[in-house]
């Protein structure tokens, strides 16, 4: 199913017609309207009043998501353009919200680049927008590693090395009308949306907590409704935190120039300065985890 909507998703894109970019006041009205739009689809489908409410992938994420990406575009010098597309790709990106990941980020692709295409935008800003929203999916890899599809670009795979400032870096481009300006320009964003997106891993240890028992809850990890909670099932919580911290710290493409993991996990350096708190929140898991094994040991 996965490989038939993605098929689906390129086939419709390459049949958008070429249009000039939009700019300036043009493009940030038509951005807020969007952006409203997926704010009122988002409060009706997982609003507390919606018709499926959601403990974690609601309205507030998106607030919070939207609050980290703009922080780490600001401290990366993102041109302006680029942060309004940003923008929207955070609002739309848990738009179809069914626990399936790789499915809903490319229905939610499919949605939004159906709606830019009605207000006129031109393929290059849908590209970035949906390439973003794309960078959302995220899996366990065989090493036991997070992994965000940061370089899964549409269409045709082409592996090349971009050059930049800290040396030449392999970007998977798809078409030959990609231009390296744009190429590295998607991949910023790409990685901004991936670290926002995970914010919650490396904020502080209250903000950590309480959104990874919301997720739990929402996942069924947790029972859904709200504390207290049994040893049993804190200790099941607990080393779900274990495994995804300790995988988010090991995953190779978080890594520093010498190959070594970074105490962030995070792909940006903007990004590792405003969310420092993986390894504590780690460590602090850890410990209530093992506290909670040995209790139960005793009783």
């Amino acid at each position: 199913m996965q490989e038939d909507l993605s098929h689906e998703l390129n086939t419709q894109f390459w049949n958008i017609p070429e249009k000039t970019s939009l700019k300036d006041k043009e493009l940030e009205a038509k951005a807020e309207q969007l952006i409203a739009e997926a704010y009122f689809l988002m409060n009706e489908k997982y609003g507390t009043k919606g018709k499926e409410p959601r403990i974690y992938h609601n309205p507030e994420h998106i607030n919070t998501v939207m609050a980290v990406a703009e922080k780490i575009a600001q401290k990366m010098g993102l041109p302006k353009e680029d942060t309004i597309l940003l923008r929207i790709a955070v609002a739309w990106h848990d738009i179809d919200s069914n626990q399936e990941s790789g499915i809903d980020e490319i229905k939610t692709a499919t949605t939004v680049m159906k709606r830019m295409a009605e207000l006129n935008f031109p393929p290059i800003q849908i590209r970035k927008v949906i390439e973003t929203i794309l960078a959302t999916q995220w899996y366990m890899d065989t090493n036991g590693a997070i992994a965000q599809k940061i370089n899964n670009l549409l269409g045709k795979r082409k592996n090349t090395i971009v050059p930049t400032l800290g040396g030449g870096e392999e970007v998977t481009t798809w078409d030959a009308n990609l231009n390296t300006k744009d190429s590295i320009g998607i991949l910023k964003l790409k990685k901004i949306m991936a670290d926002a997106d995970l914010c919650g891993m490396g904020s502080e240890w209250n903000t950590y907590l309480n959104g990874a028992i919301k997720i739990c809850r929402e996942l069924g990890i947790l029972p859904s409704h709200e504390e207290p909670y049994t040893d049993e099932e804190w200790i099941k919580f607990y080393k779900s935190q274990e495994t995804i911290l300790t995988g988010f710290l090991k995953r190779e493409s978080a890594r520093t120039k010498e190959n070594q993991p970074t105490t962030y996990g995070y792909y940006t350096a903007a990004a590792q300065e405003i969310l420092p708190h993986v390894a504590e929140n780690l460590v602090k898991t850890q410990q209530i985890l093992g506290e909670l094994q040995a209790k139960q040991q005793t009783a």
